[in-house]
């Protein structure tokens, strides 16, 4: 084996290493990247997902404080969209509060809303539904009983039918 080829066997060995090493660095890089991506989305559906919740106990009051199923910030299906911003976290939207319908004296209703983090990139939805016993002499509304609380993929059903559940 002459001289030159010893060198230009070197010269390759260096440079598959090389090439080796760099792709390494490279798949290394793109891993920790990815990671740091999906860290700040479950942050973020975390976030979504409290700001929903939070959003439908909203819902919930204004269904124990009001007396008359009149009162529902959903008539005929139209959303309500009562939004509120919170500093830092996101925005959560109270999409609907219906009266679904009567039992006897007692009221069947069924709460919408979402959240979403501060880059927006995620949104949640959570439908609840309540069960309101309504003692007859009551001035106000009473208590509400949850029957089903449910984070749903998207609200693509009519108010008056259940969300599809994740």
């Amino acid at each position: 084996m002459t001289r030159s080829q010893r060198g230009y066997i070197a010269l390759l060995s260096v440079l598959m290493v090389g090439s080796i090493a760099a792709m390494t660095v490279i798949i290394l890089f793109m891993t920790s990247l990815n990671t740091s991506f999906n860290s700040a989305d479950v942050e973020e559906g975390t976030v979504a997902r409290n700001l929903a919740d939070a959003c439908a106990e909203k819902g919930l009051q204004l269904i124990s404080d009001q007396r008359s199923t009149a009162n529902s910030c959903s008539p005929a299906g139209t959303p309500c969209n009562i939004t509120w911003q919170v500093t830092g976290q996101g925005t959560c939207t109270l999409q609907a509060v219906y009266h679904t319908g009567n039992s006897g004296l007692d009221t069947l209703w069924r709460v919408r809303a979402t959240g979403s983090g501060t880059m927006n990139t995620l949104t949640k939805y959570v439908e609840a539904e309540i069960y309101r016993p309504e003692p007859s002499d009551a001035t106000t509304g009473s208590a509400g009983i949850i029957m089903n609380w449910n984070e749903c993929i998207n609200f693509s059903q009519p108010i008056t039918s259940d969300c599809v559940a994740e």
